[in-house]
């Protein structure tokens, strides 16, 4: 009774592309779709959406994890992804870390960020991603950034 309440109060279904990180990129060929089966699943819910009586916002990330991190080469999030100990990663699928919350200022984490989607070492990553996108089996890691120092909080 509750779960048919909460389905037909459904406002709003939000998805996207699996993203080849964490859990999913070590059983990738196991649970990956193709492009089609994706463009099924995308058509299967724009279905659903306009079938049902109510209405239904459906919102369909448009960028695989590559594509994301392509676009954020030119234009970051502008927030910082801290992970549990304390480091700064660029993104969750990036492994770089250009800063240690536990060890530098909050001011100086968030230029490391900001210097660090321009280094060039960042761009190559990204860059070979597309090719070769069993690179993202790296996502979890933190790796310090070629060029970037920090002052340490005292």
């Amino acid at each position: 009774m509750r779960l048919a309440k909460y389905v037909n109060s459904e406002r709003r279904r939000v998805t996207g592309p699996l993203m080849r990180i964490g859990r999913a990129a070590a059983a990738w060929d196991r649970i990956a779709c193709s492009g089609k089966q994706w463009e099924r699943a995308v058509d299967a819910l724009r279905e659903h959406a306009s079938a049902i009586a109510a209405p239904i916002s459906l919102s369909i990330y448009p960028w695989d994890i590559v594509t994301e991190m392509e676009r954020r080469l030119d234009n970051p999030q502008a927030m910082l992804l801290v992970v549990p100990n304390g480091k700064v990663k660029l993104l969750n699928a990036l492994p770089f870390a250009p800063a240690d919350l536990r060890h530098e200022s909050l001011a100086d984490a968030w230029q490391a960020y900001r210097d660090a989607w321009r280094a060039t070492e960042v761009r190559e990553f990204v860059t070979k991603c597309r090719a070769n996108p069993t690179l993202l089996r790296h996502a979890n890691e933190t790796w310090p950034i070629q060029g970037i120092t920090l002052t340490p909080v005292k």
